[in-house]
């Protein structure tokens, strides 16, 4: 499709998306910018998520989920990403962390002696 510009969406307004999505996607994360993309496509009405889509350089299917979200009207989140997403904090992937401090002591005595037998040979 390349610089092919929908017929629904006029040029000047494509490049005009284009340097609003230059300057403030970047500061977004995936979700906001996604719900950004949406909100614009829906503002242009017919051929939108196309006009969108070839001003921002994402897909028809990123801002086309986007468009459902707002869609579905779900209050706003409070987070970035979903409950349950991101790494798991360290007690949830090992219950029972080993002993540090008594392992450490262990090895360091094992370590040590053989300096020690240096030293007074």
């Amino acid at each position: 499709m390349g610089h092919d510009v929908v017929v629904a969406v006029q040029a000047d307004v494509v490049e005009s998306l284009r340097a609003k999505f230059a300057a403030v996607l970047p500061h977004l994360d995936e979700r906001q910018q996604r719900l950004v993309l949406a909100g614009e496509a829906r503002s242009l009405g017919n051929g939108g998520i196309a006009a969108v889509a070839q001003a921002s350089g994402a897909s028809r299917s990123r801002i086309s989920q986007g468009v459902a979200e707002l869609e579905a009207g779900q209050a706003p989140l409070q987070r970035v990403r979903r409950e349950g997403g991101g790494r798991k904090p360290l007690t949830v992937a090992d219950p029972a962390p080993p002993n540090v401090a008594a392992a450490l002591r262990h090895h360091a005595r094992d370590v040590l002696r053989p300096l020690v037998l240096l030293k007074i040979i």
